[in-house]
């Protein structure tokens, strides 16, 4: 997996969720500047067009607040903070909230993620806006983020992750 500094690292195993019909992947990429935790949002294949699904993703972009990349990294200009709340508890999940009075979404990250999140390390949020199957692993999601970078069909922001209340 690549960080957002453009470095191949090692990257923890991806974890497929489901979030609101979309696939949500994590994964941890070590850089020369530290770790950096990542989540992946993309629409799972469905009945819907390419042109529908393009148009509920950038919908969903802009409404969390993601900008574009460019070839799979950040632009020249800072990422923006991204309207995404992250909590992470005891156990090796975050919850995911997408603001707008959505519920939270608990999410299969792992200890490492959770780890890497709590020491106030950002989350690289990426969005995809095209189709990817929920049962993409490790090998998929890095050829997916590898391709859709360069053709600006990716989209990032940056999270912070904190204790959610009540933990």
């Amino acid at each position: 997996m690549n960080g957002p500094d453009g470095q191949v690292g090692q990257g923890c195993d991806v974890r497929p969720c489901d979030v609101a019909g979309l696939g949500a992947w994590a994964w941890v990429t070590f850089t020369a500047r530290g770790p950096v935790p990542h989540l992946l949002l993309a629409p799972h294949p469905t009945h819907e067009t390419t042109h529908q699904l393009d148009l509920r993703m950038r919908l969903l972009c802009h409404r969390i607040g993601l900008g574009p990349l460019l070839d799979g990294r950040p632009s020249p200009v800072p990422l923006p903070d991204c309207r995404v709340s992250l909590g992470t508890g005891p156990t090796p999940e975050a919850v995911l909230r997408l603001g707008n009075g959505d519920a939270p979404v608990p999410l299969s990250v792992g200890s490492t993620w959770v780890a890497c999140a709590r020491t106030g390390a950002p989350v690289l949020v990426l969005a995809g806006l095209d189709a990817l199957p929920a049962t993409a692993g490790q090998r998929r999601v890095d050829r997916y983020v590898a391709a859709r970078g360069p053709c600006g069909r990716l989209r990032g922001g940056l999270a912070r992750a904190g204790v959610p209340e009540g933990v």
